[in-house]
């Protein structure tokens, strides 16, 4: 379980002061020279005492510099700021350098904004397998799944409705019926 690991301490000391939580589980990095890396997951905001209905996401990203290699990766990231839980909903590109390094079961990625730096506004944790390694300048995007949004809850739902207006547990056509595809 990634949330029980000893080396996520911060993860778990961080949670409750969270204003938002994106869960990717199987993020694929792979590259040499030029890299991508894509997965999919969902986004959480914090609402008074309690969280959010889920907005679907994907994580999509691209890199060019030394390094090469492959590795798959549960990431996740707290939010700790209403502004940037805003910006992500908005799906503001992020431009970095990044140095990450994975070897075996256990991996860890250093963002430059990130893990380093515990005032950052985003805080973003990664459990990898594989091998990986280098440095490299990256763009990222965090993007809805407006399809995936729509199988959830019934019918089309943006992710501000999802996140920020809509009562947990409101959905457009009753009870949610999930496809599996």
């Amino acid at each position: 379980d990634f949330f029980a690991k000893p080396q996520y301490e911060s993860l778990r000391r961080f949670l409750p002061q969270a204003n938002g939580v994106v869960i990717l589980p199987d993020v694929l990095k792979a590259g040499f020279i030029f890299s991508a890396e894509g997965g999919n997951g969902l986004i959480v905001v914090r609402r008074g005492p309690t969280w959010s209905d889920p907005s679907f996401v994907t994580l999509a990203s691209g890199g060019f510099g030394l390094q090469a290699g492959g590795e798959l990766r549960d990431v996740v990231m707290l939010i700790k700021s209403p502004e940037a839980v805003e910006a992500l909903v908005r799906n503001t590109i992020t431009l970095g350098a990044e140095a990450s390094f994975a070897l075996g079961t256990l991996g860890r990625g250093v963002g430059a904004d990130a893990t380093t730096n515990f005032n950052s506004d985003i805080l973003v944790y990664t459990d990898a397998a594989g091998a990986f390694a280098g440095v490299a300048f990256e763009g990222a995007s965090v993007a809805p799944r407006g399809g995936r949004n729509a199988d959830f809850y019934g019918g089309e739902m943006p992710p501000e409705t999802i996140l920020f207006r809509q009562r947990p547990g409101d959905r457009p056509g009753g009870a949610i019926q999930i496809r599996r595809h």
